[in-house]
């Protein structure tokens, strides 16, 4: 998604995704995808410092897709970044 960067740099990729948006809080983003339903968490440098603060990250948007999350959810909450 333009204007989305993601910040995951392990080598071994899971379900659980943190972003951050250009030009948006951490917080802003989850506000707005709160209100469309979509639940997501936002990290701080404070709660990750083992990795965070090396690498100098703002606040970071998590979501966590399990297999409980259908293809419609997960397009539902792409389709809202795009639009940030």
């Amino acid at each position: 998604v333009r204007g989305v960067t993601v910040r995951d740099i392990g080598s071994v990729r899971g379900a659980i995704v943190t972003f951050t948006v250009d030009g948006r809080e951490a917080s802003d983003v989850k506000a707005v995808l709160h209100n469309q339903s979509i639940n997501v968490s936002v990290v701080t440098p404070n709660s990750a410092r083992f990795d965070m603060e090396d690498r100098h990250v703002p606040d970071l948007v998590r979501a966590s897709v399990h297999y409980f999350n259908t293809e419609d959810e997960i397009d539902k909450a792409l389709d809202v970044i795009a639009g940030l």
